[in-house]
């Protein structure tokens, strides 16, 4: 990369020479944090979540304010199903950025698997409140009240989610699965496409 202390600065798909080049950036300078959060995201990148961990472990105790380190690590146990570990993770960084919606929606995601479901319910609707546009709170909120056995609000988060114009794929997946909720396969159909 062009610069290897910049993650994003990696062309797709090339993370394990990035890992290599992160690996000799921290081996000169063990305790660069940039090196070693780009060190732990090559590797998060290539499903080594374990060592990426740990890397981001390295970089907090280097750089404690560092919040994409914090949210990162998060990402990191979540993947490993260390929930508890996860939501202390998201919650530090919701606590400095509390209107950032994506840590805002892992939050949520990580309080929805531990069945937690009043407060994801509502992180959801906080992340539904700063960002209208976002399918995937909308469809969350209306997974979470279908757990809560509310038909009738799981089915007007479902319709919300399925009033936007998605850009992404991933958005018209979600609006996808909020049809078939509804009933309205055709619907659906058209979105999965």
């Amino acid at each position: 990369p062009a610069d290897a202390s910049m993650p994003g600065s990696v062309p797709r798909g090339r993370w394990a020479e990035a890992e290599a080049v992160y690996r000799d950036l921290t081996r000169l300078r063990p305790d660069h944090p940039d090196g070693l959060f780009g060190l732990a995201f090559a590797l998060g990148e290539q499903g080594n979540w374990t060592s990426a961990e740990v890397e981001y472990r390295r970089v907090i105790e280097i750089d404690p304010d560092r919040r994409e380190a914090h949210f990162n690590l998060a990402v990191a146990c979540a993947a490993q199903g260390l929930l508890a570990e996860a939501e202390s993770g998201f919650r530090h960084v919701v606590e400095s950025r509390p209107d950032m919606p994506l840590a805002l929606l892992r939050l949520a995601g990580c309080l929805a698997e531990q069945r937690k479901w009043d407060e994801a319910e509502h992180l959801y609707r906080r992340v539904a409140a700063v960002d209208p546009g976002s399918c995937e709170a909308h469809v969350n909120l209306g997974l979470v009240r279908r757990r809560l056995s509310d038909r009738s609000g799981a089915e007007a988060a479902f319709a919300a989610a399925a009033s936007l114009r998605p850009k992404d794929a991933e958005d018209h997946l979600n609006v996808g699965y909020a049809m078939v909720e509804l009933g309205r396969y055709g619907d659906a159909e058209t979105m999965f496409r």
